[in-house]
Formats: structure tokens, C-alpha cells, sequence
């Protein structure tokens, strides 16, 4: 369980680490540009597209909406998208140009 959780993170971060890059993809209210206001927190809000894919036809996307987060497997030759992951995040309070969190896991019982 600890593992599939650590390549979540993983794979959030490298959807994340593209925040400033203008190949993401989809819209996204961070600007890529060094001379802008960062007077703002940051906003994650937006469609992300995975930047290092082994295929071109397989690739994660990230969703972000409020403190919500979505990971999504796309199979482009197949016209899928499975659920990969889903979960909540603090989202930025400060101006700055990155940003990154912890994960804490949750243990879930069965009822």
C-alpha cells in the first residue's frame, strides 16, 4: 500500500512539475511568465497533462478543482481514461512561483 501511494505522489509531482512550463496542457490560471504580479497565492486550478510519458499514446492527466486532485490514466490508442487516483490538498496561500506538498496516508477499515 505504501508503495502504490509513494507512485501516486510520484506521478502527481511530475504532473505538478510542469506548472510553469507552457507545454502543459488545458487551461490553468498559472502564468508562465517571470515578469508577472506574484502578489497571489498560486493557483493549481486546471487540466494537467503527464510531460514524460514512455509512450505517446499513454499518459496520466491531473485534474485540479478547489483542494481536489484527480489522476487519470489515458489511453489514447484504446479512447480510455481510468481513475487512477483521487484526494485532497492545502491549496497554496502565499505568492510564489512553485509549490509542493506532503501526503499523509490514510488507513481505511472495512465496515
Amino acid at each position: 500500500m505504501k508503495k502504490l501511494f509513494a507512485i501516486v505522489l510520484s506521478c502527481v509531482a511530475i504532473l505538478l512539475a510542469g506548472c510553469s512550463s507552457p507545454a502543459v496542457s488545458g487551461s490553468s490560471n498559472v502564468s508562465s511568465s517571470p515578469s508577472s504580479s506574484n502578489s497571489a497565492p498560486l493557483d493549481l486550478t486546471g487540466e494537467w497533462k503527464q510531460m514524460n510519458p514512455d509512450s505517446s499514446t499513454s499518459y496520466q492527466t491531473a485534474t485540479i478543482s478547489g483542494n481536489t486532485i484527480e489522476v487519470n490514466w489515458i489511453d489514447d490508442s484504446e479512447k480510455s481514461k481510468s481513475l487512477y487516483w483521487a484526494g485532497t490538498y492545502a491549496a497554496p496561500k502565499n505568492a510564489s512561483d512553485t509549490y509542493s506538498w506532503n501526503s499523509k496516508t490514510v488507513e481505511l477499515k472495512r465496515q
